[in-house]
């Protein structure tokens, strides 16, 4: 009889987590597993996937619950757009999915209090996964690092750090995940701090699954979309959110010293904000803006393209660099976090020093010359077909 496998995400195909819990649902051979996916919204044709229906009541008692996390994070004095969860309210959203009937739940990345930790530990006797997208369980509420705290604000934070670990321990068949070892360092540092062994803990590193894409031809594909042949184009994705996190205030400096070079002067830009990307600070460049692609579509921009630019502070993996690789177009990011895992140095990206623009943009030069770029095999382990052996068997199992 086939093992009945539970996945919980926010999402099934919308940012670089949910694609991540979607392609690893993928991944799971449905010959040895029962396998379901229920989510906030979905965006998948996948009849597999469901949405979680929720109640008009429990709407507003969420509404409710993220009201609150806001105004408990004014005591932070933080004014960065962080997504930010508290997870301590009972919402029952999942009370008609019968989670007794399944034999393996794994949680994957869910906020905004939609489901509090209670609830997602809460499956009696069954195997529980959760996979750390982000640095939430690191925090008391915020998703990512953020800067020192204020004195007040560090009890908030030491007390709901605290409570998370403490339940997370309670619960015996539990098993954590992560993308990247960073993530993992992250975590463990963070409960050294607090006295908590790191044995305490059954902690893998399995980076998120990739899709294999094929390869075309650049130069055809540039003759297609009536692109030059002979000028350098760099990638750029632009989204709504998390401004700070994804370093465009560093991206802008990059792109102003640029343009008083008068160098370098191609940029697709692509991403749910690109229509508002400040194109006009930039005269002597030039930006093809894409808008929203699709995440089938998008490979045809990373072929097109000599680079992808990253100037992100915080990645617990990066799917868009992952995928870039993939598409053998070069990465060019800061060290310190998941994504710089991914890389090798001058192979097939370039890995700057943390906010160091001339550095960066000396990688920018470096892969002028797209001969420069070498593939690695590696990342075929990561390929969605190949994922279940490689890293799922022997959490699963």
């Amino acid at each position: 009889m086939k093992k009945k496998i539970l996945f919980l995400s926010f999402n099934d195909f919308s940012g670089g987590a949910s694609i991540a819990a979607y392609n690893i649902f993928k991944s799971i051979p449905d010959d040895k597993y029962e396998k379901f996916f229920y989510c906030i919204n979905k965006f998948t044709n996948d009849k597999k996937v469901k949405e979680i229906k929720i109640s008009y009541l429990k709407v507003i008692k969420i509404f409710f619950f993220i009201l609150f996390t806001k105004f408990v994070n004014l005591i932070y004095r933080n004014q960065l757009e962080i997504k930010k969860s508290l997870a301590i309210f009972k919402t029952k959203i999942l009370q008609d999915l019968n989670i007794d009937s399944f034999d393996i739940v794994h949680v994957h990345w869910i906020f905004n209090d939609f489901l509090s930790l209670d609830e997602m530990l809460n499956s009696g006797n069954k195997k529980i996964i959760i996979s750390m997208h982000d640095l939430w369980f690191c925090n008391g509420i915020h998703h990512y690092k953020i800067k020192e705290l204020n004195k007040f604000s560090k009890i908030i934070d030491e007390y709901l750090f605290k409570k998370k670990i403490n339940k997370i321990l309670k619960k015996k068949d539990l098993i954590l995940t992560t993308p990247s070892k960073w993530v993992k360092f992250f975590f463990l540092n963070k409960c050294k701090r607090y006295n908590y062994k790191e044995k305490l803990f059954k902690i893998h590193v399995i980076k998120n699954p990739i899709k294999k894409f094929k390869i075309n031809n650049k130069v055809e594909l540039r003759k297609k979309y009536f692109f030059s042949q002979v000028e350098n184009i760099g990638l750029i994705h632009y989204e709504k959110k998390n401004f700070y996190i994804k370093g465009y205030d560093i991206l802008f400096a990059i792109l102003d010293e640029l343009n008083r070079k008068k160098t370098k002067k191609y940029f697709i830009i692509f991403g749910n904000n690109s229509n508002n990307f400040p194109v006009s600070k930039f005269p002597n460049l030039i930006f093809y803006n894409f808008s929203f692609v699709n995440f089938y579509k998008l490979s045809i921009l990373y072929q097109i393209s000599d680079y992808l630019i990253l100037t992100s502070r915080q990645e617990s993996f990066s799917q868009l660099t992952s995928e870039s690789i993939t598409n053998n177009t070069p990465v060019i990011t800061f060290e310190g976090s998941g994504q710089s895992e991914l890389i090798r140095h001058k192979y097939n990206g370039y890995i700057a020093k943390n906010s160091n623009i001339k550095d960066f943009i000396k990688g920018i030069d470096f892969f002028n010359d797209r001969n420069k770029f070498y593939n690695e095999a590696c990342l075929s382990k990561l390929y969605i077909e190949n994922y279940y052996k490689n890293f799922l068997e022997e959490i699963y199992d």
